[in-house]
């Protein structure tokens, strides 16, 4: 997690008006913060509180991944993905060497979109690796009609999924 959040890899992207926040992206990473910073807010006067959260963040989720404890990790794919999904051979890779490095015991849940499903439908792919569940759900055209609808459907599916106990997962 070093240099995770550096001042310097964000620029601003976007004022986002459904949240009121100021959007901002991570040059290095790709990845988008869009609800951390005040809308119209001062970059510079904000980022402090910004950082210390997500270095809050990390130090609980490295100190949970050092626990014994089981962990799930849910990843569910949004519709506006600007990259291309991992591979299975990348997921396991990454799986590994976190449960390596931390010595933790986690399973990770991947949750790809995928628009040739029809609409509400899951499915998930068996895996020949214990610690991998693949699942897919409808991707849908975020300009279509139905996309406020189908907006919660990984929610959802991720909703199932902690109800089931974890000696079922592997059969999913």
């Amino acid at each position: 997690f070093s240099n995770y959040f550096n001042k310097e890899d964000l620029e601003f992207s976007h004022f986002s008006k459904d949240v009121n926040k100021d959007a901002y992206l991570n040059k290095r990473t790709g990845l988008i913060y869009n609800h951390d910073f005040p809308g119209h807010g001062d970059f510079d006067k904000d980022f402090p509180a910004v950082f210390e959260k997500y270095q809050r963040r990390i130090s609980r989720l490295i100190s949970k991944l050092k626990s014994d404890n089981k962990i799930l990790i849910v990843y569910a794919e949004q519709c506006n993905l600007t990259y291309a999904s991992p591979s299975f051979n990348e997921l396991q890779k990454a799986t590994e060497q976190i449960n390596d490095f931390y010595g933790a015991n986690i399973t990770l849940f991947y949750l790809a979109r995928n628009s040739g499903l029809k609409p509400g439908k899951v499915r998930f792919m068996p895996q020949n690796y214990p610690r991998l569940i693949y699942g897919e759900y409808y991707g849908f055209d975020p300009a279509s009609p139905e996309h406020k609808k189908l907006l919660n459907t990984p929610l959802n599916i991720i909703a199932f999924v902690s109800r089931i106990k974890p000696e079922q997962l592997n059969k999913l």
